[in-house]
């Protein structure tokens, strides 16, 4: 078992190698792009009262039997009632 681990580390060292060769862009999107993406990270950390990493994609629905049914609005003045 033993040389195959090293065998796999060897096949993993030329692969790491192979992509050292061709970094990714510096820039993968443009500003507007950023600030975008910003927003809705900082929106998901908000609405869960976490960090995103502490977020699952797996389990990303599991108050769904708890939520209100039909439409979500809210009205302009409705709110300085609730407050």
């Amino acid at each position: 078992t033993f040389d195959k681990l090293e065998q796999k580390r060897k096949e993993l060292e030329l692969t790491v190698a192979e992509m050292r060769k061709h970094p990714p862009s510096d820039v993968y999107m443009n500003l507007l792009d950023r600030r975008i993406l910003d927003w809705h990270i900082a929106n998901l950390e908000y609405a869960n009262a976490t960090w995103l990493n502490n977020l699952s994609l797996k389990h990303w629905d599991q108050d769904d039997e708890f939520e209100f049914a039909g439409c979500h609005m809210s009205g302009e003045s409705a709110l300085s009632v609730v407050f």
